[in-house]
């Protein structure tokens, strides 16, 4: 029962840090995008 109490407690958090996460992640991928661009570019 207290488990369960702290899921409740914990989960509206991690869902603000997931919505956080998602946006740093779409950041990373077009950062990586980017990236492998310029790679693709120099190696050709």
């Amino acid at each position: 029962m207290v488990v369960l109490v702290k899921g409740l407690v914990v989960l509206p958090l991690l869902l603000e840090l997931g919505l956080q996460l998602d946006i740093l992640l779409v950041l990373l991928l077009v950062l990586l995008d980017q990236l492998m661009d310029r790679l693709n570019r120099i190696n050709l």
